[in-house]
């Protein structure tokens, strides 16, 4: 969801597998200077591979934004 040099751009459905995977106890938030960045700082591990994200909370809004309207689907009739 940054894109800062070193790393690449996550798609929004690899950003929330993300998050739904983060190891809770070393989650971490940070906000940039001026209240500009709002950012989630995940670790994880995947198949004995760690790996880290870091996702903006303002991209990540916009992403899911930007989507069309549809209607959720329940299992109540």
């Amino acid at each position: 969801m940054l894109q800062r040099g070193g790393y690449d751009p996550l798609p929004l459905r690899a950003g929330l597998n993300k998050i739904a995977h983060a190891d809770p106890n070393t989650a971490d938030y940070y906000i940039g200077l001026g209240d500009r960045n709002h950012d989630l700082l995940l670790f994880g591990d995947d198949r004995g591979r760690n790996w880290f994200v870091a996702i903006s909370l303002l991209a990540l809004v916009k992403a899911i934004h930007s989507l069309p309207d549809a209607q959720l689907v329940t299992g109540d009739t």
